[in-house]
């Protein structure tokens, strides 16, 4: 039949109109891995940019803090003499409670996990969302440590915490579109 003997000639039709479609689509969504990738590098630097920020406004809340102690140690002993050794010993328990260093190295090294896998390629959809999985968790620990704390930076320390969520949120929203 004719139809037959046009089959080859149709195929042929066929590849060489759907070869130059798939290589587009390729090229297409290599660019758009690309700027997903960039974007992805772009908001771990603004965490990176959030936790140094924080890092050095933890040691004025800790001040704060000790302040606050001792304040309300006099206000509780009705001005009787408060040690000097208990005051020490109770701001170093409150301290140790809202301390958020280890929580800003981990924070520091998941990042640098997130940007070197960015760099190695390969299958990164489910590891890249653990790690921010991850990274939530310490914002979230890092903000309930914080919560209790006065005075000027333990505000912006809760600003950059909300910030840092914030961010980590847009990530794990574009991390859903790697495959």
């Amino acid at each position: 039949s004719v139809e037959m003997e046009d089959t080859p000639a149709l195929e042929a039709s066929v590849i060489a109109l759907v070869t130059p479609l798939i290589e587009k689509l390729h090229e297409v969504r290599a660019q758009e891995g690309a700027a997903l990738a960039a974007e992805l590098r772009a908001s771990m630097l603004r965490l990176r940019g959030f936790a140094e920020e924080m890092a050095g406004l933890r040691n004025g809340v800790r001040e704060t803090q000790f302040e606050r102690l001792r304040a309300r140690l006099v206000e509780l002993t009705a001005g009787a003499a408060v040690s000097e050794e208990r005051v020490l010993t109770e701001a170093a328990v409150l301290a140790e409670k809202s301390d958020i260093e280890e929580e800003i190295v981990r924070l520091r090294t998941h990042i640098d996990r997130f940007v070197q896998m960015l760099d190695d390629g390969g299958e990164l959809g489910k590891r890249l969302d653990f790690l921010l999985q991850e990274l939530s968790r310490e914002a979230n620990t890092m903000l309930s440590k914080t919560s209790g704390a006065t005075g000027v930076n333990s505000l912006r320390i809760t600003e950059l915490g909300l910030e840092m969520k914030a961010e980590i949120e847009k990530a794990r929203e574009q991390v859903q579109n790697i495959e």
